[in-house]
């Protein structure tokens, strides 16, 4: 695969490809692109014989944007238009493998919700990691919002796993099974054609004038009520409501003295009062009483907030040069990419630009492997790539040949 480069104006952004040795320009498919625009796709322009520019997109990298706390309808929305891009592709008689599945390279407008995607016209280019591996690197890149349920995020890695063979078909009906107004977002954004109503039946005994033509009714205009908002996924930032002006408080009123509890009962009924002179009787022996100990002794303990519970944080200390981070976050990465990592692994070639992920999920820690060049090891074990292992304190995480103590 040929190196890429970004240039972005203004939001605007263009990606210059230089096509490496043993890859060469398909005069068909440039052509192809020149005449047609694909939705969901950049349109490629012949620079010269080894350099293509990549225009038409608007916004940022999509690891950007999935980095920051990303919710369940955006999420789908993601997934469902890399399916429609991929369903472009074939329809087109084009190939899916040179569509570039890298999210660095991916761009997503925040506003819209559009994804730009590099469709590569090149004979002999590096074919992409497949369809369903790129969607679970997807799911361990992604920060989820812990502000609401994330089990749809195990229960969807779990449907991916389950797959035996591939129906795009039978895909979408998952997604649209979980998140139902994604249909609709699609048609809005062009991506699927609208169906148009079906038409009325006609009346079958309606009577006829002799000889004449059948005069059709003229339809008026159907008086609809204002459609509401669906909720659905909201990529813009919405703006802070403007402030309201503050009443000032009433003032409290001045506390009146407490009436005795002998005071509500009635006159004639003596077992009333009997039972009132009891209860003020036990009331003042009670103010007088010390605190009961037990009570001390749980205060002097100090109370654990119930974050601390939801969301425990870890540390990783790397053994070769002492180094001790702190792992707060639900989504924790690790490589030698400074732009994309939490924490950033200088100082060694052998790790790949975003090597591992840890992901905190219902109070426990998870580690997963990217798909790394050199691979990942926990306890001296292979962490297959795209796979969680949960970690407990004081396991060994080996990343290439970097080794990390994980601990709570």
């Amino acid at each position: 695969m040929g190196k890429f480069k970004q240039i972005t104006a203004n939001d605007r952004v263009s990606i210059r490809q230089k096509l490496s040795s043993g890859e060469s320009l398909n005069v068909n498919e440039t052509s192809f692109f020149s005449r047609v625009y694909v939705k969901g796709i950049m349109r490629p322009t012949v620079e010269d014989k080894k350099k293509l520019l990549y225009i038409g997109a608007v916004g940022v990298p999509l690891i950007k944007f999935i980095g920051k706390k990303v919710n369940r309808a955006q999420f789908f929305m993601i997934v469902a238009e890399i399916a429609e891009v991929m369903k472009k592709t074939t329809a087109n008689n084009l190939r899916p493998e040179n569509l570039v599945f890298d999210t660095e390279n991916i761009i997503i407008n925040p506003r819209t919700g559009d994804l730009f995607f590099i469709y590569q016209p090149v004979n002999g280019a590096e074919r992409n990691i497949g369809f369903i591996p790129f969607l679970r690197q997807l799911v361990n890149s992604c920060s989820f919002d812990s502000g609401e349920d994330t089990s749809y995020v195990s229960n969807f890695v779990g449907y991916l796993n389950s797959l035996k063979s591939f129906s795009m078909q039978e895909f979408e009906r998952y997604i649209y099974g979980v998140s139902p107004s994604t249909h609709g977002v699609l048609q809005r954004m062009g991506y699927i054609s609208v169906t148009p109503a079906p038409q009325p039946t006609p009346v079958q005994n309606a009577p006829q004038q002799a000889q004449r033509p059948v005069q059709q009714p003229v339809q008026q205009p159907v008086q609809r009520p204002a459609q509401q908002p669906v909720q659905q996924a909201s990529f813009a930032r919405p703006a802070a409501p403007a402030p309201q002006p503050v009443k000032p408080a009433a003032p409290a009123p001045a506390p009146q003295p407490a009436k005795p509890v002998a005071a509500a009962a009635s006159a004639g009924n003596d077992v009333a009062q009997q039972i009132i002179k009891d209860i003020n009787t036990a009331s003042a022996k009670l103010k007088t009483s010390s605190p009961a100990p037990a009570l001390l002794n749980e205060e002097d303990e100090g109370t654990m907030l119930l974050s601390d519970l939801e969301n425990p944080t870890a540390k990783l200390k790397r053994r070769s040069n002492g180094d001790e981070v702190t792992i707060s976050s639900d989504t924790f990465r690790i490589g030698k990419d400074s732009a994309h990592s939490d924490y950033c692994v200088t100082g060694n070639k052998t790790i790949s630009r975003q090597h591992a992920v840890i992901r905190r999920r219902n109070g426990e820690f998870f580690f997963i492997d990217n798909g790394s060049t050199n691979k990942s090891y926990v306890n001296g074990t292979v962490v297959p790539a795209n796979t969680e292992r949960k970690l407990a304190s004081g396991d060994v995480i080996k990343l290439s040949n970097e080794e990390f103590i994980f601990t709570r």
